[in-house]
């Protein structure tokens, strides 16, 4: 239409041009001669505010938009407005609150029944995660529970039934970041109600279905792309074989070719993938898989909660420490400063002072000092615990030297932080340090149990068990030495059998590795170790096409990770840039375990 969508539809980047392109395009278009180009106009100058903060005119301008959107004459378009302007509202700090926060309630309020009228699921799953968030500010619970419930429950429907391989992976990660709205409001209703068992089991039960509808779209939308090339190729020859005129040998290779193509394609059809189930675990199970010498901390960041969940086998119901909304910006800032540190390779000192500010933030010696005490300290004015416990365990929650292994499972922006090394003592002593058997990393604890659960081979690793990629770009000088060590520390801890497989330069190619990989896991012998020792990309847009560098200009992407069967592998060490980093969309990806 004109410049102002244009420069809109180039993102938040473009805003500032987009203002100054409405303006001009308001010179021409006037509501009276041209309505529709002059209320897609304003909905444009919405935008373009919004983007820059100016949330006093962005709402101005859409509420001159919908005086020409009508819901009678534009639902659609009307319904969209009201979606953004519902947003707003609840962000506006400007006025009253409480009344800025009821008009939100009622935009969303009205525009749902139009989005579910004219079947759109999608954006009725959008809006009504922002509704549920909305009814949490206004503390309604209830509503708030409710709301979230059935934004979960229609978000599942919605994934169930798109077909695997034909939907864009960004339109279906929608979906699942209004899912986790949801369950970030449901976890702070919980909470509220001292019912924090449910809480955590909400958190983990999101993140295994989560996990497992990825891994399924990723594996589908894979093979669904070979599929769909292999049906051409098909197609293809079935017209070769109709136009040709020569008879023999030319046409029979044609046909033989084709059948070839006809029996891959129905081994490729993408129905036949999915990936194995992963039952989230109730807080029993939790407890079980821990057992009496596990403690597990469970940290979860959302837009409107920040906590720490505490499961062990000594407490009947979890232990929750909660954070203010002033904590949440300050954890948030400190931990902004420490990706920043890290990404400007910043001195040592720097980044010594960035750990220390996120273990200030974190209250990590006030959350330890609590947890090795049997009560409160009288006058405490920090964030409470709220333990739930057997009468006769009351004043007996959790104490550290009871344990000797820690699982850490973190979600949210805290996604990447090393919480082992943040002090919990005031000489400096990290949170690993306290654990003398050892601290652990998994992204949820039924896939701890997934791991802890795994065949268990009976042989240590040697050096023969040693698969190494080497650097393959040859620019890592300090990789062929850090290479030879482990290969020397695997032979002197464990039996010495067999000759390390050590892929180094330009050996270590995407084929020669999967080749490999898949030798070493159809063996029922000794299990094995990875170790790449390269250059890896992080990619935060499409994370499943983050990888590892390899010789020839290969890469080892998530999507070959996920299709490779690593049977009788029991450790792998990324020692490469950017994996674990966690400037992804989602918790799915950079995620380490046991």
């Amino acid at each position: 239409m004109n410049d102002s969508t244009a420069y809109t539809d180039l993102g938040p980047l473009m805003a500032e041009r987009a203002e100054k392109a409405c303006a001009q395009a308001l010179q021409v278009f006037t509501p009276e001669d041209h309505p529709r180009d002059w209320a897609l106009t304003e909905q444009n100058l919405g935008v373009a505010y919004s983007r820059q903060g100016k949330k006093r005119e962005a709402i101005a301008a859409y509420r001159a938009c919908l005086t020409v959107y009508t819901l009678e004459a534009e639902p659609l378009e009307w319904a969209k407005v009201t979606r953004n302007l519902g947003a707003l509202m609840g962000e506006y700090l400007e006025g009253d609150r409480n009344e800025n926060l009821q008009a939100s309630r009622e935009l969303y309020e009205s525009m749902l029944p139009v989005l579910e009228e004219q079947a759109l699921p999608r954006e009725y799953i959008d809006a009504a995660s922002f509704l549920c968030g909305t009814y949490l500010k206004l503390r309604d619970y209830p509503s708030a529970m409710s709301t979230a419930q059935s934004v979960l429950e229609k978000a599942d429907q919605e994934l169930a039934q798109v077909v695997s391989g034909t939907d864009d992976f960004a339109a279906k990660d929608v979906i699942r970041t209004s899912a986790q709205r949801a369950v970030g409001v449901l976890v702070c209703c919980h909470v509220h109600f001292r019912d924090c068992t449910k809480a955590l089991e909400a958190i983990d039960q999101r993140f295994c279905q989560g996990l497992v509808e990825i891994a399924h779209h990723l594996k589908s939308s894979d093979a669904a792309e070979e599929w769909r090339e292999n049906r051409q190729k098909g197609l293809l020859l079935e017209q070769q074989l109709d136009n040709a005129e020569a008879a023999g040998a030319l046409r029979s290779s044609v046909r033989e070719e084709l059948e070839e193509a006809r029996r891959t394609e129905q081994h490729l059809r993408p129905p036949e993938f999915s990936p194995d189930p992963i039952d989230p675990l109730d807080y029993a199970g939790m407890k079980a898989t821990l057992g009496p010498h596990t403690v597990a901390a469970v940290w979860y960041m959302a837009h409107d909660f920040a906590g720490v969940f505490l499961v062990a086998d000594t407490l009947v119901g979890p232990a929750v420490w909660t954070y203010t909304e002033e904590q949440r910006v300050t954890i948030r800032s400190a931990v902004t400063q420490f990706r920043l540190c890290l990404t400007l390779h910043q001195s040592e000192q720097r980044f010594a002072a960035a750990l220390e500010s996120l273990s200030e933030a974190l209250q990590m010696r006030d959350i330890h000092d609590h947890l090795l005490r049997r009560n409160d300290p009288p006058g405490r004015t920090a964030p409470p615990l709220h333990p739930q416990v057997t009468p006769a365990a009351e004043g007996s929650i959790y104490q550290a030297p009871n344990f000797s292994h820690l699982v850490l499972v973190v979600h949210g922006p805290l996604q990447g932080v090393p919480l082992d090394a943040l002090a919990v003592r005031q000489d400096g002593t990290c949170l690993a340090a306290v654990y003398g058997a050892g601290t652990l990393y998994s992204p949820s604890i039924s896939l701890f149990k997934a791991a802890v659960d795994r065949p268990n081979q009976k042989s240590r690793l040697s050096a023969g068990g040693l698969v190494a990629v080497q650097n393959p770009t040859q620019n890592l000088p300090a990789s062929d030495e850090e290479v030879q060590a482990v290969a020397h520390m695997l032979a002197m801890a464990g039996p010495d059998e067999g000759t390390p497989c050590v892929l180094a330069h330009d050996e270590a190619d995407r084929e020669a590795l999967i080749r490999e990989i898949k030798a070493r896991s159809a063996n029922d012998g000794a299990c094995y170790a990875l170790h790449f020792s390269c250059h890896g990309a992080a990619n935060p847009i499409q994370p499943w096409k983050s990888c590892l560098l390899l010789a020839g200009d290969t890469k080892l992407t998530v999507l070959d990770i996920l299709g490779l069967q690593l049977r009788n592998c029991h450790l792998a060490v990324l020692s490469a840039c950017q994996t674990g980093v966690a400037a992804v969309p989602t918790d799915w990806f950079s995620q380490p375990i046991r």
